[in-house]
């Protein structure tokens, strides 16, 4: 991305008793498109940088990294829909000053609907599966699997193992309009 029109940001959120700093970045100029990427321990905001320098010229794009993922802080509370979704409406009153856009990936598309502030709406399927998607394991596996990933020790040890840069797939979106 041109590095001279690019603005990194720190958007700060307060949730129950904690205060998150999430990763943004904005650029370009125009009507707003806020990009969203999916939800995944390996998802962050670079995702989608690719559809973002092409929409750049005509649109003042923002990018974000969800709490709890990419750049953004990570404190140990409980990632439940809730979290996501309040995040999401307090964000856009917050920085978006005008009808926006919206470009949500996988399972930000169900938060994306939920806002129902948007002007246009571009949902991206999912393009990968992981090895819990079909068939699904049965409860109790899911839930030490999540205690698992929760604990403060190995939790923290799984998401840094699973995060680095080596593991991390960019995918390249090419778009078409919106």
């Amino acid at each position: 991305m041109s590095s001279a029109h690019l603005q990194q940001h720190t958007y700060t959120w307060q949730w129950q008793n904690y205060t998150l700093n999430v990763a943004t970045e904005t650029f370009g100029s125009g009507p707003s498109v806020l990009l969203l990427p999916a939800l995944s321990t390996v998802s962050t905001r670079a995702e989608l940088s690719t559809l973002a320098q092409a929409l750049a010229p005509h649109f003042q794009v923002t990018l974000l990294d969800w709490p709890g993922f990419g750049d953004s802080d990570r404190p140990s509370l409980s990632y439940q829909p809730d979290v996501y979704r309040q995040f999401l409406r307090a964000f856009v009153r917050d920085t978006l000053l005008q009808e926006v856009a919206v470009v949500a990936a996988g399972h930000a598309a169900g938060y994306a609907l939920d806002l129902q502030s948007w002007s246009h709406m571009v949902l991206i399927a999912p393009t990968w599966r992981g090895p819990l998607a079909d068939p699904s394991p049965p409860v109790t596996l899911r839930r030490r699997i999540r205690q698992l990933v929760r604990s403060p020790v190995i939790g923290p040890a799984l998401y840094g193992l699973n995060t680095r840069p080596g593991l991390v797939i960019r995918c390249s979106i090419t778009p078409q309009r919106i």
